[in-house]
């Protein structure tokens, strides 16, 4: 398994070259960076101190999207509570997730927000998973590099991880991002608005399911569309 750090429009160089050696202490190397190029700078690479070649190897992307876009999995950090049909993983109960699914996901990555406002409402659309860090209800606020080395270190024991080459590859089906994939594709096609709250609350849940409890759907799901198709082909005879 690989954990992928994301830093989207990061302002000030001194928390890219903290937050790359935060990540490389805890096992980590891979750092994206969206909307950037301040790990350049003299003061990130000072700062990042043994953990230069991290600021090197950084990839650097335009937009959020193009940045997630090969992830299996992708989670949102935010300082507070936005999105009410959302369940919020704690630093460790993300660890705890992620340890459950690990059998079919590949990469995950862990999205921050700038310095100044965190994560916006459009940027935590394209979260699969939202989490946050329990602190101080008057003033919850951490450091960029300070959030980013909490969750490093409650993500090392993935750090750590070698792919063999005998290994099988994860079932992609079992993944929450193609899971929703194919249940909002399912809605489409029976008139249902994926984007009713009671709609959108089922899909986030749907993620803790276990591998059993997704198959069973995905078997179901394959029964209603092919009942669906066969009625529609009897209709156009």
């Amino acid at each position: 398994m690989e954990v992928v750090f994301i830093l989207h429009k990061p302002q000030f160089p001194e928390n890219i070259g903290s937050a790359a050696r935060a990540i490389y202490t805890m096992g980590f190397g891979k750092l994206r960076l969206v909307q950037t190029q301040k790990h350049l700078h003299e003061r990130s690479r000072s700062l990042a101190c043994h953990a230069q070649n991290v600021l090197e190897q950084a990839e650097t992307f335009d937009t959020l999207p193009d940045a997630i876009r090969d992830l299996d999995v992708v989670v949102g950090t935010t300082a507070r509570e936005r999105r009410d049909y959302c369940d919020y993983l704690t630093p460790s109960g993300l660890r705890d997730y992620i340890q459950s699914k690990q059998t079919h996901i590949q990469k995950v990555g862990m999205v921050f927000g700038c310095e100044e406002s965190g994560l916006g409402n459009d940027e935590l659309a394209f979260c699969d998973h939202l989490t946050t860090i329990p602190g101080n209800r008057e003033y919850g606020v951490l450091n960029l590099a300070q959030a980013v080395m909490i969750y490093a270190y409650e993500l090392q024991c993935f750090g750590q991880l070698v792919t063999h080459p005998g290994k099988r590859a994860p079932r992609k089906e079992l993944s929450h991002r193609v899971f929703k994939e194919k249940m909002a594709h399912l809605f489409s096609t029976l008139d249902v608005n994926t984007q009713d709250l009671r709609v959108r609350r089922v899909l986030e849940k749907s993620s803790l399911l276990g591998d059993e409890d997704l198959r069973l759907i995905h078997y179901l799901r394959k029964k209603i569309l092919f009942k669906v198709d066969r009625e529609n082909f009897k209709r156009g005879m």
